[in-house]
C-alpha cells in the first residue's frame, strides 16, 4: 500500500469519527423550515419569509433555498416522513399503539391526541430504563410533531409508513 493509499485511509477514518460524533438523523434545515414555509409562504413572500427568520430568530436560510424547498415539496415531505416514521414506529410498538392513531386520531376526533396521553403517561417518576427511552421518543416525536400545521399532516399522510412488523 503506498503513502496515498494509506492516507486516504487515515482520513476516511477520520471522516467517519467525525460523523459517528455528530446527532443522528439530522435534517436539512430546508426540510425542518418546509412545514412551516409552506403556509407561510401563501401570505408572506419568500424574501419576506427569509428576512423575518433572520431577524426574530437568527435562522439563515436564503428565499432561494425556501424556494427550491417548495418546488420539491416530495423531497421535503418524504424526509419529514422518514423522520418521523422512524420515531413513530418504535414509540408505536413500544406503546401498542397503531402508527395511524399515534399520529393521526387528533384530525378524526376532538379531544387529547394519542400522543398527548402517552405524554401524561409517562410524566410520572419511577419508571424503568426501558420505560424512560419510551417517555423521551414520546416526548422527541411531540416536539416534532405537534407543531407542524394540520395541512402539512395531511399531506405527510402519504408518505408515513408504518413498519410492516408491526401488528398494532
Amino acid at each position: 500500500m503506498n503513502d496515498e493509499s494509506q492516507n486516504i485511509n487515515q482520513i476516511g477514518a477520520e471522516l467517519l469519527q467525525e460523523a459517528a460524533s455528530r446527532p443522528e438523523d439530522v435534517l436539512p434545515l430546508s426540510t425542518q423550515i418546509f412545514p412551516y414555509a409552506l403556509i407561510a409562504s401563501r401570505k408572506m413572500s419568500l424574501r419576506e419569509i427569509s428576512s423575518w427568520l433572520d431577524e426574530k430568530h437568527g435562522v439563515s436560510i436564503s428565499a432561494m433555498a425556501i424556494s427550491r424547498a417548495l418546488r420539491s415539496p416530495d423531497t421535503h415531505l418524504a424526509r419529514l416522513a422518514d423522520h418521523i416514521s422512524s420515531i413513530g414506529n418504535y414509540v408505536a410498538s413500544a406503546t401498542k399503539t397503531k402508527l395511524d392513531d399515534l399520529l393521526f386520531q387528533e384530525i378524526h376526533e376532538n379531544g387529547p391526541t394519542e400522543i398527548d396521553v402517552l405524554l401524561h403517561d409517562f410524566s410520572f417518576e419511577g419508571h424503568s430504563p426501558e420505560e424512560r427511552e419510551v417517555a423521551a421518543s414520546v416526548q422527541e416525536l411531540a416536539a416534532i410533531w405537534k407543531p407542524i400545521p394540520h395541512k402539512v399532516k395531511l399531506l405527510l399522510r402519504d408518505y408515513i409508513t408504518p413498519e410492516e412488523s408491526s401488528d398494532y
